[in-house]
């Protein structure tokens, strides 16, 4: 459905695993510049599909679907970009982090 992971939850402590989700973005954009993602925290069996990565209130949270609900999935997507002056350009990923710190021989 055009939908691109850029959190997976990994490294996660154990007792913040109820605060974890995996997180997808939509490879395009809205043409008025907007996001669509789709969050599945973990250990509930649904998916929020809002236009912030981690929205806070219910008024963000665009659709809220079961996670087999692809059919709904589908036209929560379509209404999105329907509301939002239809699909804008493809989103490019942001480079992963790289960062490496050196680590001394002792």
């Amino acid at each position: 459905m055009g939908f691109n992971k850029i959190t997976d939850g990994s490294g996660a402590k154990q007792e913040k695993l109820f605060l974890d989700s995996w997180v997808y973005q939509h490879s395009r954009d809205a043409q008025d510049g907007s996001h669509l993602f789709v969050a599945h925290p973990f250990g509930i069996p649904t998916c929020r599909v809002s236009a912030l990565q981690s929205p806070l209130d219910s008024k963000d949270v665009f659709a809220d679907l079961g996670l087999d609900d692809t059919v709904g999935l589908q036209n929560a997507v379509n209404q999105f970009f329907v509301l939002h002056g239809g699909m804008g350009r493809e989103v490019v990923p942001a480079p992963g982090n790289t960062f490496r710190p050196y680590r001394r021989q002792l």
